[in-house]
């Protein structure tokens, strides 16, 4: 036969219930940072790359239009301007992939805490719903020992 358990452990499970639903609020809230961080990185990094890909652009521009009459003497800072600019733009591509994969990392975080957050507010409110079921059997518990007293009372003073 199974023990219920007391009204006193009952509302000491639910603190630590709570407690532990606040932490894993707590945690949503980090992992909903991390993602606007990650989302904010990401946006940073595709200006960048929109920069070196206007900036390749307008040397292009340059090299057929007005440097064309020119391009034998800008030739060696025109190419060293282009290396660059390749370089950086495919640096940043890159970097891009690490940056989704950060977003991507994060989302799955949030998900996660936002499961654990779900299954200890699940937890918390069984708890405070024993809790509830556990006060009141121990009232009406009471209240029917507090009934019976009287009458046996009344029984022990007429036997005496």
């Amino acid at each position: 036969m199974t023990r219920e358990p007391e009204v006193r452990e009952l509302a000491q499970l639910l603190r630590l219930r709570t407690l532990r639903a606040a932490a894993a609020a707590r945690d949503c809230v980090r992992c909903a940072r991390e993602v606007d961080d990650a989302e904010a990185a990401l946006a940073r990094r595709d200006a960048r790359i929109a920069h070196w890909q206007a900036e390749r652009a307008e040397l292009a521009r340059f090299i057929v239009g007005e440097g064309a009459r020119e391009l034998a003497r800008f030739v060696p800072s025109t190419m060293a301007r282009r290396a660059h600019l390749v370089e950086q733009h495919e640096r940043d591509l890159d970097a891009r992939l690490d940056d989704q994969r950060a977003l991507d990392q994060a989302r799955a975080n949030l998900a996660a805490a936002q499961a654990r957050r779900a299954r200890e507010r699940a937890r918390e409110d069984e708890t405070r719903q024993m809790l509830r079921q556990a006060a009141s059997s121990a009232v009406l518990r009471h209240e029917m020992v507090d009934a019976a007293e009287p009458a046996i009372r009344v029984g022990r003073v007429a036997w005496s």
